[in-house]
């Protein structure tokens, strides 16, 4: 479990995340949501300590992250950017690259680094292009690899920012699949979604940004228990499968683009749903 209390954080003197405390629990899929320039991403780069924050503290499994060592927080957190490069390499050395936080310099890779990078490949359907350009793959396929730098490194929380734009949406299911994946096996991956749909569908944890704070949380709804989840009481077990609360919201939207010159594939946090009022409708 991630815990982040009273974090304020931005770039110079500009406060982009203020005051900002919530939970992320083990083994579940935390999904993010929020307009442009609310801190989503901020948040996350908080997390893995891409940005140090003005105040506040991190916590991962009670140990505060900023106090931990480079190497220990990689084993904790790892974390997929909105926008990367596209390097001339190999696709096999690209995945090796989520291995550097485990290697001294000069870098010289062990057997349990190729053999996390074969696993990472074999699990996505990548081993076949193991040895092709990076540059050569459609985009899909490169979101794949980059997936698989992030698996290769073996952190248990895994930080995907936007993971799916850009995906032709045989490719968003094929991730999306895969973070759920994810959860069964006990990692706990948090992800920045603009697609309120796909947001719905894949979360078991949610929390709705604006301006720079916390405007909802809700974590009271889980799908089906994961490995490694918190057991549920025997009275709610029959909850479990019930999926009636993402209908009534999927007919909540529905409804709602009735009316609007928007597509579900636009369709984006506030521009045409009340978050805030969807979630009150889940916790029901």
């Amino acid at each position: 479990m991630i815990g982040i209390k009273n974090l304020t954080a931005g770039y110079g003197d500009k406060t982009v995340l203020d005051n900002v405390s919530l939970t992320i629990p083990d083994s579940r899929v935390t999904v993010i949501l929020g307009p442009n320039g609310c801190g989503k991403s901020t948040l996350l780069k908080c997390i893995c300590q891409i940005i140090k924050p003005f105040s506040g503290t991190i916590v991962a499994d009670g140990e505060e992250l900023s106090s931990l060592s480079f190497p220990e927080r990689a084993k904790r957190v790892s974390y997929l950017a909105q926008n990367r490069p596209v390097p001339d390499i190999l696709v096999r050395n690209l995945v090796l690259h989520g291995r550097f936080p485990y290697l001294s310099y000069p870098r010289r890779y062990r057997p349990e680094d190729r053999r996390a990078v074969d696993e990472a490949l074999e699990r996505l359907g990548l081993s076949s292009y193991a040895d092709k350009l990076v540059s050569e793959l459609s985009g899909g396929e490169r979101q794949k690899v980059y997936l698989a730098m992030s698996l290769a490194q073996g952190s248990r929380t895994l930080l995907f920012d936007e993971p799916t734009t850009y995906l032709d949406i045989a490719h968003q299911f094929a991730v999306l699949d895969e973070v759920r994946q994810l959860c069964t096996e006990g990692k706990s991956v948090v992800m920045v979604l603009h697609d309120i749909p796909e947001a719905l569908e894949t979360a078991d944890h949610m929390i709705v940004l604006s301006g720079g704070r916390v405007m909802k949380e809700d974590i009271e709804n889980y799908k089906p228990t994961t490995k490694g989840a918190p057991k549920r009481k025997e009275e709610d077990k029959k909850d479990d499968v019930t999926y009636e609360p993402l209908t009534q919201i999927r007919k909540a939207i529905s409804k709602n683009m009735l009316n609007s010159k928007h597509s579900a594939a636009h369709m984006t946090v506030f521009e045409e749903v009340e978050v805030s009022e969807l979630i009150n409708v889940r916790s029901k």
